[in-house]
Parts: structure tokens; sequence; C-alpha cells
């Protein structure tokens, strides 16, 4: 059965420049490889540019792509007044009246079977679909949006800003739980997620339906070096990631450097703030430009992805076990990934195990090249885009 699909995006799939975009654009290439008719509908910010000239032709044919710029700047007053709705700010940066009305045209110009919302962002246009079209609505949940900022809020040395993101976790939260009451189903990227969304909303039929990979455009894992390199990937805006790189250059590093002089971690990611930039971090490197993520990837050798807040599946973990990287995480880092402690990747939780397990890889070759193995197997077994299309697409017709 082949379907007709809108695919409403908080931000362009393409340039696939971070993570999320990537979860996105592997929806929409998988759903079009198997026969779907699928229109992407997106909105713009200045984070995320719409840049068409930058897009194959194939795609912007295939995929009909439409976007709409929305100003989601934060500004001080506005999240001040916020304080007093009950609304999420979070959520209210993405909604506008231009977008709504493009929206409805699109609505009334085609017909629908599904209507695929990629994140709680967009959730402010349910009404709007209602009233147009007689398409199901599915929510793409790509994490516990309020879980996030539950973290953040714990973790968090200012008070001040503990509470805010706490006052803003509990916003979410009750957000979440409306929204889920007006869909026809949900597609959760992690089993956690699934869990948590279950016990906000019990009868809301849920998917579990993690990232989606193409194998073929991942180079097969190289051999680590004899001296082997330790590197991180990641957008530098995402206060998660902020976060983590805080907690690893401060207190995981040094005990590395401790037991191994000479050691040598690599930082790549867009938008790095000033502190990291200006910081006295011996034997790291910052690079904010990565021309090709891939490349990057083969050049190093240990992958270390330190989250401490967050919630959803690390997309830059399924890349470095598909491209064969001996990989150092947290419990919360590895979440949504059925892979196993010392065989898959390592998890450390504290500062002494994080920086023991990262020694022990830079002093075992052998052991990054065997998890780096098993690694790239088990991410074949889970994340083939063809088998979660499969799936999603008989979620989509369950649903009708």
């Amino acid at each position: 059965m082949k379907l007709r699909i809108l695919q409403i995006s908080l931000k362009p799939p393409l340039p696939a420049i971070d993570g999320g975009c990537i979860a996105i654009n592997a929806i929409t290439q998988g759903l079009l490889k198997a026969g779907h008719y699928v229109k992407v509908f997106t909105i713009a910010t200045a984070k995320h540019p719409f840049l068409p000239e930058k897009l194959d032709h194939n795609y912007k044919k295939s995929t009909n792509i439409e976007a709409v710029f929305i100003d989601t700047s934060i500004r001080p007053w506005d999240a001040f007044v916020n304080l007093f709705t009950n609304k999420p700010y979070n959520v209210e940066r993405f909604y506008s009246t231009e977008f709504k009305n493009k929206l409805i045209q699109i609505l009334k110009e085609e017909t629908f079977d599904m209507v695929l919302l990629e994140s709680i962002f967009v959730a402010p246009y349910i009404s709007a679909i209602r009233e147009n079209t007689q398409a199901k609505i599915v929510l793409r949940a790509h994490n516990a949006e309020y879980q996030i900022w539950e973290r953040l809020a714990s973790s968090a040395s200012n008070f001040l800003k503990g509470t805010y993101q706490g006052l803003l976790a509990k916003k979410l939260k009750k957000y979440e739980k409306e929204v889920f009451g007006k869909i026809d189903g949900i597609a959760a990227i992690t089993s956690e997620d699934a869990s948590l969304i279950r016990s906000m909303h019990p009868t809301v039929p849920i998917l579990k339906l993690p990232l989606g990979i193409d194998t073929t455009y991942y180079p097969l894992p190289k051999t680590p070096k004899t001296s082997p390199t330790v590197f991180h990937l990641g957008a530098m805006n995402w206060e998660p990631n902020i976060e983590a790189m805080e907690w690893f250059l401060e207190k995981v590093w040094p005990i590395v450097l401790e037991k191994l002089p000479n050691a040598q971690f690599f930082m790549g990611g867009r938008n790095q703030p000033a502190k990291f930039l200006i910081g006295n971090f011996p034997n790291v490197t910052i690079l904010q430009d990565i021309p090709s993520a891939n490349d990057f990837f083969t050049e190093h050798d240990i992958l270390v992805i330190p989250v401490i807040s967050g919630g959803g599946m690390r997309v830059k973990l399924v890349e470095g076990m598909v491209m064969g990287k001996a990989i150092v995480t947290t419990k919360i880092g590895a979440e949504g990934v059925d892979g196993e402690n010392g065989v898959h990747f390592l998890i450390a939780d504290d500062p002494i195990d994080f920086s023991k397990a990262i020694v022990t890889l830079l002093t075992s070759p052998n052991l990054c090249n065997q998890l780096g193995i098993n690694a790239r197997i088990k991410a074949i077994e889970l994340f083939e885009n063809t088998n979660l299309t499969q799936k999603l697409t008989s979620f989509f017709v369950s649903l009708k």
C-alpha cells in the first residue's frame, strides 16, 4: 500500500548538519525508497536556515520541499513573561501565523493519508491540521523533551538557572501529555522514551522506532593507529553537549593525561562556546569547521560521548558504531541502543571510571579494533533503514 505523507519538520533535514537532521532525513529517504509520496514542509531558523541551492535536484523534486522562516531566537523579556503562562517557552518560539497559513494552504491543495510531526516543537499546528484534513497524525518523539530539562535542572550548578530549567521541565511535561491525547500515534526513538510516554498516556498507540541508517553511506572501519586518538563530534549550541564537554575537559581529561601525558583529544563541532576556545586544555585540539563528519570519524579512533543529561538516542553513537569506532559513553549516552557494555562499547558514569576506560583503549589497540567490529555488526542489526521503514509503514497502515 502506497501512502501520501506530509512530513512537518522543526528544521530542514538537509544539509544534515546535526543529529536531528540526520534522523529526520533518514525517515524521508526510507519512505521515498519504499515508494511512498512524501512532501516535506519545514520550519527554517537562523540556526537551521533553508538552503535550496545546496539541495540535490532529485531531492527537491521528490519531496517538493517548502519552508517558512521563523525567528526562534531567545528573548529574555519573552522568556520572563512566559513564566506566568501555562505554555512552555521552548515550544512557543516555533509557532508563527505565517507557517500555519502556509500549512493550511498545503492541506487544501493536496490530500494526505498521514501527517508526520517531527518532534513536539511542531505540535502547536495540530489544530490547524485537524481542521483541514482527515489524515492521521503521528508524532515522531525524538526524545521525551521534558526529561532533558529535568536532567539539566538536576545537574545545574547555578541555582537560578536550575530553577528556571525545572519550571520549563514541568511545563513541557504537562504540554507533552496534552499533545499525546490529540494525536493518533507516536513513533518513539527509544524504549525508555516509549515507557515514559506510556506512563503519561496509556492508550495512545506507540511504535519503538530507532534512528535509521543507510549503512552504504558510511566507510568501512579501519584498524586503529598504533597511537590512537580520542575525539568527540557534536553541535556545541545544544546544552547537553556543552555540559558534557565541560565535565569531560575539567574532570576526565586531566586524569587521562596523568596516566598518558602524550594522549591527544580532538573536539569538533559547530558553534564552540568561547570558554572552550580560550580555555587552557592541554593536548586538546578544538575544531569548529568539520567539512566531512565521515572523514573526521575515519581520522580518529576512540569516540567519547560523555553526556550526563539529555534524552532520546545519540545519533553520533549510532554513527560511531556503524563506522566501527571504539566508544566510551555514559548510561545516558547509551540509552536507546540495545548494546552490551564491554562488547559493543564501554560505559562509565564517573570521571575516574571514564578516564580509566579511555586509558585502557589507548593502550590496547586490539581491544579498540574488536569493540569496533562488534559495534558495526550490532548497528547494522539494529538500525538498517530499510527494515525500520517497513515497521513504520505497517504502523501507519494500522492506524488508518
